[in-house]
């Protein structure tokens, strides 16, 4: 968090919180922060791969399935 509030502007800090609100069971923050990162650096193959990531979560079941995103097909295809 301090991180953040020196440089909110960096995507790799995004995409590193991303991941520990993931691994952390919070999907909701995790697809949120990876957004961001997206929005800011939509060529960066690591910001679609954390937001597909989030996607995977279980608690973004229903958010998942509701959405048609260019990154949703990483993860999606080949799921049970």
């Amino acid at each position: 968090m301090k991180a953040l509030c020196l440089d909110f502007n960096d995507a790799t800090l995004y995409s590193n919180r991303s991941l520990c609100f993931l691994h952390m069971g919070d999907g909701d923050k995790a697809y949120g922060d990876a957004y961001t990162c997206r929005m800011m650096r939509p060529d960066w193959p690591k910001a679609c791969y954390r937001q597909g990531a989030a996607l995977r979560a279980p608690t973004m079941v229903i958010y998942r399935l509701s959405i048609r995103d260019p990154c949703q097909h990483i993860f999606l295809l080949g799921r049970d």
